[in-house]
């Protein structure tokens, strides 16, 4: 049985590389994801508690202040979505 050539290889292997193996496993639904293990930590009451942890929580506070401070750090840039004058200007607003 003949070897396959060297180009065919590389356009087998290619196809396999940038192929899809997987997928997210993340639950969506009208573009929220829903993955929380307890659902007494969905919805309104979730963020009424989560608001609460905050506040009380000297640990939960203090992850919160720390990725807070490293969001207000970062290096931001808005690019316009199109040429229209509309895009530029809510670009130029967002910098």
């Amino acid at each position: 049985m003949p070897e396959p050539q060297t180009a065919e290889l590389l356009e087998e292997q290619q196809v396999e590389t940038f192929s899809e193996i997987g997928r997210t496993g993340l639950t969506r639904f009208g573009g929220h994801i829903k993955e929380e293990f307890l659902p007494e930590l969905q919805g309104k009451k979730g963020q009424k508690i989560y608001r609460e942890m905050a506040e009380n929580d000297a640990v939960v506070s203090a992850i919160l202040f720390a990725v807070e401070q490293l969001v207000r750090g970062a290096e931001w840039s808005v690019e316009a979505h199109g040429e229209e004058d509309a895009d530029i200007l809510a670009a130029d607003f967002l910098e």
